[in-house]
Formats: structure tokens, sequence, C-alpha cells
């Protein structure tokens, strides 16, 4: 009985009451593109950083590279197979990217001893790959300072390419590092001054400042200037399957820009002014891109380095227009992410 003591033997009425348990069950993920959106142990889910907004992109032969300057949580450089969907992610970010079909290389920043590293890492896994000299393996985190110099001419770094068989790195100061692409050795130095972005394919490089695009000779630093009417100001520079010169022009147009290496125009992405910082989304403009590139396919890919919101989109350059995007994820603390009341509404 309740006191505890056993009732005397008979028959008993018992009426009780079950309840299966508590259980989370998955009902829908808001403004993160992973599939899945959680962690996995291949390293496929989940997607990007936590704390600075997207930065670059990279194409590695059929694989798409995405960087974050940094990452708490999440990953800061991921891998996207052809279908676009991400096979492996890397806790370190990266500011800038250059690949080829077999290697990453990233330019980002030692935290612990405040100096910019590069980094070699396979493009199929995301696994590290060292700079290989004299038969043995470099430090992975390679200061470009042992690799240059003092951090004092290294330390305002603007873009990086992979040309042939080196890798082509650019300062603020108009020095030009030509390193070898397997050992990080360098071959020689160049000055082509005011290079934001450069873009590299076959036996081609080109170099941007912020309003002119130019071709760039290897062998002296000698540079041939490429017409691009109507750009405003650049942020990106990349090369079409077709030798197109694509820039990112960030000017009050806010379009993608294809160009012959004759400077005539050829197409455009994005609706013309872009979108506008507060106002109606519309997800066929572009706002504040960082990076671009091209995939195996053609088609365009762009970086927002923006939280409002954070987006990777990709447009078809027959037409300009979007064929996807990839919004998110959520930044540290899940900020600039909010619910609405009406559960078919969110904000970003």
């Amino acid at each position: 009985d309740d006191e505890g003591v056993l009732v005397p033997r008979g028959n008993y009425t018992i009426t009780g009451l079950t309840h299966e348990g508590l259980d989370a069950r998955y009902e829908m993920s808001y403004y993160n593109p992973g599939t899945p959106v959680w962690k996995t142990a291949d390293g496929s889910g989940g997607w990007g950083g936590d704390h600075p907004d997207p930065i670059r992109v990279a194409m590695a032969g059929d694989m798409t590279i995405l960087s974050w300057p940094l990452a708490e949580g999440g990953s800061g450089l991921i891998g996207l197979n052809p279908e676009g969907r991400k096979v492996w992610g890397e806790r370190r970010g990266a500011k800038w990217l250059a690949a080829d079909e077999n290697y990453l290389y990233a330019v980002g920043k030692d935290h612990l001893k405040h100096l910019l590293t590069i980094n070699r890492m396979r493009v199929k896994d995301g696994g590290y790959a060292p700079f290989v000299l004299d038969g043995k393996a470099r430090a992975f985190d390679l200061h470009l300072k042992d690799i240059l110099g003092s951090e004092d001419e290294v330390a305002v770094f603007a873009a990086i390419a992979r040309y042939q068989n080196t890798l082509i790195l650019a300062f603020a100061d108009g020095m030009v590092a030509v390193l070898d692409a397997a050992t990080a050795v360098p071959r020689k130095r160049l000055a082509v001054p005011g290079i934001i972005a450069l873009a590299a394919k076959g036996d081609r490089l080109y170099g941007a400042t912020e309003t002119a695009v130019f071709a760039v000779d290897v062998k002296d630093g000698k540079t041939t200037p490429i017409p691009v009417a109507g750009v405003g100001k650049i942020t990106d520079l990349a090369i079409d399957n077709s030798g197109n010169i694509l820039v990112a022009d960030m000017g009050p147009d806010k379009q993608v820009k294809a160009f012959t290496t004759a400077g005539k125009p050829v197409y455009t992405c994005g609706v013309k002014g872009g979108r506008p910082i507060r106002g109606t989304y519309n997800a066929q403009a572009m706002l504040r891109v960082s990076s671009i590139d091209v995939d195996h396919s053609g088609r365009v890919w762009a970086v927002e380095r923006w939280a409002n919101p954070r987006r990777v989109s990709v447009w078809s350059a027959r037409t300009g227009t979007l064929v996807k995007d990839y919004v998110g994820n959520t930044g540290y603390s899940a900020r600039s992410t909010w619910m609405s009341d009406d559960p078919d509404f969110a904000y970003a």
C-alpha cells in the first residue's frame, strides 16, 4: 500500500499511466546548405566556418574549394564534389586560395605566431600535403617570411595564382614572388605595382588593380593592358573555359563581367546595380563579391563576403542568371539570423 506494507492476497484492479518517453525528431534546418547540416564522421556534413563570412572560391579540376578566413567551429575550408556537395572540411581557414587538380594552396595566418603561412593540401580529401624539399617534407605551416625574407616584406598579402609549375604570390608593395609549386622555393621576384587579384590558365597570367586588367609576362614582369570598359571597382579576376577574362565589378553595376582578351564584352552575370543592403531580397543580384571562379562545366561561382546573408552563388554564363546558391551558415552565436512567428518565414 502507500505505506509500503504488503496488502493481503486477493484480486486487485490496477490503473497505470505510461509514456513512450521524450525524443528528438528532425524536422528541418534553416540557413545551412550542408547535406546533412550537422557534422559527420566522414567530413561531408555541415558547411563553413562560424566567425568571419565566406571569402574565397577556387576550382581544382572538377572540385570546388571554398574558404572562410578562420573557424572556431565548423570548417574554414571545404571541398565540394562536381555535383556541388561538400565531401570534406578542414577547421583551419584561408584568406587566399589557388589550386590545381591535385593540390590546394592556401594562404592564411598562424594565429599563435601572428605570421602569414602557406599550406599545401590534397584536393580530393583535404589531407595535409606539405611541400617537399630535397626529399623531405617541409613544415606544413610554412611561414612566408621563412620563404621570402622578413615579415615586414610580406605583411600585406594581395593575391595568389597557380601558374604552370609555379605559384605566383603578389604583395601590396608591388613585389611579385614566383615560387616552385612543389618545393615553395623562390625562383625569382618581379615588380608589378597595384595587384589586388591574379588569374592563370595554361600559359596565360593576368593581374588586376581595382580599375585595370593586364597580362603579366613572368619572364620580366612586363604588363600588357587589356581594356575592360565600364568596370567600376574590381575585386577579383578569373578565366572561363573559353579563355574569356572575368572581373568581379563591385562598382555601381555589381556584376561579374566577361571580356575577350581584346577587351570585347561577352556576357554579364547578375542584375545590373546589384542588391541593396536594405530592402527586398533579389536572388538574381549580387552584393560585395570578394571572389569568383569558373567550374569545369563553365558555371561562374561568386562568393559574397557579407553576413546578410552569407552567400555563395552559381551562375549560367550563357544566360547570366542564377543557377543555384548556398545561403548560410549561421555565424558565431547564430548572429544575424532570426526565426519568424510565421513558420513559413525566417530572416537573415
